[in-house]
């Protein structure tokens, strides 16, 4: 589905609910997706707030980022603190 968004070449909002675990692989697929985005002048939102197991992989994975995305700091990274 988050392939097809992709394509569909319009912003992008998730929201996440009734998740209970997710594995590294599922994060990078979601920072490969916002970059796919970015560079066709899209956004990807977080709508509301991550489930507890995503925060806890982010952090533990080093992902917890105070700046912008590392290929564009102008870009609003999904990880950025404020959103976990």
């Amino acid at each position: 589905e988050l392939l097809d968004l992709v394509a569909a070449g319009g912003d992008v909002t998730l929201r996440f609910k009734e998740v209970e675990d997710v594995d590294l692989s599922f994060i990078q697929i979601l920072c490969s997706a916002h970059r796919s985005l970015v560079n066709n002048g899209k956004t990807m939102v977080i709508d509301g707030q991550l489930p507890e197991s995503m925060m806890k992989l982010i952090d533990e994975a080093g992902l917890k980022v105070h700046i912008g995305c590392t290929f564009d700091s102008t870009v609003e990274c999904p990880w950025l603190q404020k959103n976990i």
